[in-house]
């Protein structure tokens, strides 16, 4: 089952953007998914920082979208073909 997303590193960075981006899949509050992080590694005498550290190296940034790509990665232009027979 391929769903089209992908994990990245969030653009929203406080350190490395690991967090952010995870937020950014499961489409939840960047703010929200810290606060449970920090949480859950006050618990777990703090391992998850191990883990943070792993996928901030293997986790890729984000690809720079162009101004002709949309959100979806849809191709977009400037030319609207409505305004086709007007003339200013």
């Amino acid at each position: 089952m391929n769903t089209g997303k992908k994990l990245y590193k969030s653009d929203d960075r406080i350190i490395a953007g690991v967090i952010g981006g995870v937020a950014d899949y499961f489409n939840i509050d960047h703010t929200l998914a810290r606060i449970v992080v920090v949480i859950i590694g006050l618990f777990t005498n703090f391992a998850l920082v191990i883990a943070y550290i792993v996928a901030a190296l293997l986790m890729p940034d984000k690809p720079k979208r162009t101004h002709r790509e949309s959100r979806d990665g849809s191709y977009t232009s400037y030319y609207d073909a409505s305004n086709e027979g007007d003339v200013q």
